[in-house]
């Protein structure tokens, strides 16, 4: 959904969010965009560190890069103290080539697929493709940028308000010692 808030925001996640919104739109004429969640299982006992999700998201990049997507990444760790749950959790976006994948089935599955070996547990329902609700997209779980578009400011705008929602403050409380809460794709000027 598109993502109106009322928290606060932390400028250090929207500015790297930013630059990699910029700098993937500006290498290539058409880019997907896509934001998936992913959980540990109910009763899971995850680690002190984001070993888990890194080993996890490393393949993933590299299954991405393999099939020529050229990913770039953002992603977040959340924990609600206030929460029923109270699991870790992660909100990735992921910007891949829009020239040669134009669906996200595929990025859903693989990454089904690979958090599943990452936990050593099956990974039905813990990963979730997330919805939008962006002008003139007849896909709702990822956003088409065209460059070229007469709209493509306004879809830029847009994809830039979806991904808001993982640069809020709340919910970005009780890291590990020493976890990162967030990361992204290393951009080379």
């Amino acid at each position: 959904m598109t993502y109106q808030s009322s928290y606060n925001h932390i400028n250090e996640i929207e500015d790297t969010i930013e630059r990699v919104l910029i700098h993937s739109s500006r290498s290539r004429s058409k880019n997907l965009v896509v934001r998936f969640d992913i959980t540990y299982p109910e009763k899971f006992i995850y680690p002190n560190d984001n070993t888990i999700f890194s080993n996890f998201l490393n393949s993933f990049i590299k299954h991405c890069t393999r099939k020529k997507y050229s990913p770039y990444s953002v992603w977040v760790r959340e924990q609600s103290l206030h929460s029923l749950v109270d699991n870790h959790h992660f909100h990735i976006v992921l910007f891949l080539d829009g020239n040669v994948i134009q669906n996200p089935s595929q990025i859903h599955n693989k990454a089904t697929e690979l958090w599943s070996k990452a936990i050593g547990h099956s990974a039905q329902g813990l990963v979730h493709l997330c919805r939008h609700n962006v002008d003139d997209q007849y896909l709702k779980t990822a956003i088409k940028m065209r460059r070229v578009n007469s709209d493509f400011e306004k879809t830029l705008a847009q994809t830039r308000q979806w991904l808001r929602y993982l640069s809020k403050e709340y919910s970005k409380e009780g890291y590990p010692y020493k976890g990162r809460s967030f990361g992204a794709s290393q951009i080379r000027n």
